[in-house]
């Protein structure tokens, strides 16, 4: 009896050690950032991604009749994986790297004349230590993990019970 509750605490211990050090291989980077684009001009942000991370963001624009600039993301190849076309007001993105490198996001005024565009942009980089597996399937791998820990330990304190039994 004493040693399937030294067992149950000791697996209760490692587990939560090994949730506590898979959890740190998911990692979250937020930024937010006010720009000011100038009639005819385009401003690039650089986000250096690994594969498998996922970026969401969004964009606020003020200024101008229309309140709008173009928008478009790109690889690291210079291919655009999401484009939102005019985004009047604001608008929201999301996409995951598939390979590691530099993407840009852009941010198109060109086609103003008079108006500076206010742009606020907020992006957020959720990150996996493990290059190719998403932050979401790191989670899954992480919450299988513990699960099977917990699944043993159930069927070895039966076991010892059994054999304990007269």
């Amino acid at each position: 009896m004493r040693d399937g509750r030294r067992l149950a605490r000791s697996t209760a211990i490692v587990s939560a050690l090994l949730l506590i050090l898979l959890t740190g291989l998911v990692s979250a980077h937020a930024d937010v950032q006010n720009l000011v684009v100038q009639p005819g001009q385009a401003y690039t942000v650089a986000i250096s991604l690994t594969n498998g991370d996922q970026v969401t963001g969004s964009l606020s624009i003020t200024g101008g009749s229309g309140n709008d600039v173009n928008f478009w993301v790109t690889d690291p190849s210079g291919a655009t994986i999401e484009n939102l076309g005019r985004v009047s007001q604001g608008g929201s993105f999301q996409f995951s790297a598939v390979q590691s490198g530099g993407y840009t996001l852009h941010i198109d005024n060109s086609f103003s004349i008079l108006s500076s565009k206010q742009v606020t942009l907020t992006y957020n980089v959720a990150a996996t230590a493990i290059p190719g597996v998403s932050p979401t399937d790191s989670l899954y791998v992480i919450a299988l993990v513990v699960i099977l820990l917990i699944v043993i330990v159930a069927a070895v304190r039966k076991a010892r019970k059994g054999k304990a039994a007269p």
